[in-house]
């Protein structure tokens, strides 16, 4: 049978989003304030109509149509490769991850060289938060190809998540290097370069990444963020506007750009932002501090919340 063709890259939680990275301390309480967003770390290059979301129901039912004939064809021959390949990923879009790991471990016993199986076990074994034992698969496959833009991507996330960052950073840039449109690991760069308070080159790599993909909210939204840390608000309010447009249902997105609409004087515009902050938002603990403060910004502002 055909094998599915999967590109597929980690899509672990986000780190930085709401976070205090970028942060302004208010008493006791830290007060999150412009973040960058951390979904550079979106699945890339799956196979066509997939994605990190969870499956549609048709695509659900495909899946299931999938398993049931690879099960098949493995019964009549256990080595037979391919079928074990779309066995194991179509578990992985099902999130049967146990059962994928399984499934892409037995393929790599028959074919050790398979990069794809390397790659994928990879990405689960990260999202099950074992970066060394994901960093060993990913390490394979660029043994074999060193120019794996993808793998090199997925090395740096989990070189970055095992708290390893200098060695994520050289691997984000060799993945520019094997290839310089990739969006995700300008993104990561961006984001890298911005910890390290060097504002510039972050400016650059999220600008390459726009370059690539102009429709991009993530890599928009962390130039605004940068541009607003060098005190460039104009420019980091036009941002924030393209942002809000790609990204039109992140609540906390909104109430960032009130925060730099606000630094501008444009109050009419921020107290819109903060409405929609609210509407958008839900209510956990930091999230209700949140809803409080842009409720007192809103009375300052002269417009009464939910209006």
């Amino acid at each position: 049978m055909a094998a599915v063709v999967l590109l597929c890259s980690l899509d672990p939680e986000s780190v930085w989003a709401g976070n205090s990275s970028v942060a302004v301390s208010s008493g006791t309480v830290v007060v999150p304030s412009a973040s960058l967003s951390d979904q550079d770390r979106r699945p890339e290059g799956l196979a066509p109509g997939a994605s990190g979301s969870p499956p549609s129901r048709e695509e659900s039912q495909e899946l299931l149509n999938a398993i049931a004939e690879a099960r098949a064809a493995l019964n009549a021959n256990p080595e037979d490769v391919p079928a074990r390949f779309t066995l194991a990923y179509a578990l992985q879009r099902r999130g049967l991850v146990a059962d994928a790991i399984r499934e892409y471990q037995g393929l790599i016993l028959r074919q050790p060289t398979h990069v794809w199986a390397h790659n994928n076990l990879g990405t689960l074994l990260a999202q099950r938060g074992e970066y060394h034992e994901a960093i060993v698969q990913f390490g394979e496959v660029l043994k074999m190809e060193p120019l794996h833009a993808t793998a090199r991507f997925n090395s740096g996330l989990a070189f970055r998540k095992s708290g390893d960052l200098d060695w994520a950073m050289r691997q984000f840039e060799l993945a520019v290097e094997a290839d310089p449109k990739h969006v995700d690991a300008h993104v990561s760069l961006g984001n890298g370069w911005y910890d390290r308070g060097q504002m510039d080159r972050a400016i650059e790599h999220f600008r390459m990444a726009i370059a690539v993909d102009p429709n991009h909210g993530a890599a928009h939204r962390n130039l605004a963020v940068a541009l607003l840390k060098k005190g460039g608000v104009a420019d980091a309010v036009s941002e924030y506007r393209t942002a809000v447009r790609l990204l039109p249902n992140d609540g906390l997105l909104r109430y960032e750009f009130a925060d730099a609409l606000e630094a501008k004087g444009d109050h009419q515009e921020a107290a819109r932002q903060l409405r929609l902050f609210l509407h958008l938002h839900p209510g956990t603990d930091e999230q209700r501090f949140l809803r409080k403060r842009a409720e007192a910004k809103l009375r300052e502002f002269g417009s009464v919340p939910g209006e």
